[in-house]
């Protein structure tokens, strides 16, 4: 009965909507657990207002995705497809609730998987990649290295990178931030290789 209950705290602890686009709306959950932190609705309206025009048609990965909720308000707003990875079986449990609840299992790919265990195998490439690791601990940096070491980011791809607002946004050489806000706690930072480099 404790087991019980404790699954399905973590399916219904907290809950999120779908902003924009065809599953407008949509409530999702994610799971309660400190090792998940989701986007606020209010941050994640703001920043698909700026990249809404970059998501029509396009190859997403949400890494470090925790419930799914960025990679999924892409599909909703467009994107042909996502890759969703995490490390966490409550986390990827929880992807998987959510997609099969906005019918969109058939466009996208649930990992659970290391981020650096994913890019190593994969050989995707994307033209916009959600980056939302935990903090302080360097990870935009090491997980933008590998990608671009794999070339998995396809011409022009946008990177979506979200940190505490007290954080350095280190990246790889050739990458550079072309817009930055801090809302809050968060810092979202938009990212993507300079022209010379491709």
């Amino acid at each position: 009965m404790i087991e019980y209950i404790r699954q399905n705290i973590i399916i219904w602890g907290r809950m999120m909507r779908i902003i924009s686009g065809s599953r407008r709306g949509t409530v999702l959950f994610s799971p309660v657990t400190d090792k998940t932190r989701p986007t606020t609705d209010r941050v994640r309206e703001n920043i698909f207002n700026i990249i809404r025009f970059n998501l029509p048609g396009a190859k997403a990965l949400d890494l470090f995705s925790g419930s799914g909720g960025m990679g999924i308000e892409a599909l909703s707003q467009g994107a042909q497809s996502c890759v969703f990875v995490d490390c966490e079986k409550a986390a990827t449990d929880i992807i998987k609730k959510n997609l099969e609840k906005t019918r969109l299992t058939d466009v996208s790919k649930v990992v659970r998987a290391s981020f650096d265990a994913y890019i190593n195998s994969t050989r995707d490439t994307f033209d916009i990649i959600f980056l939302d690791p935990p903090y302080h601990k360097n990870l935009i940096y090491e997980a933008m290295k590998l990608i671009k070491n794999k070339g998995l980011d396809n011409d022009g791809c946008l990177f979506v990178l979200e940190c505490d607002s007290d954080e350095e946004v280190k990246l790889p050489s050739g990458y550079e931030i072309i817009r930055e806000k801090i809302y809050g706690r968060v810092k979202v930072s938009l990212a993507k290789r300079g022209e010379e480099v491709k």
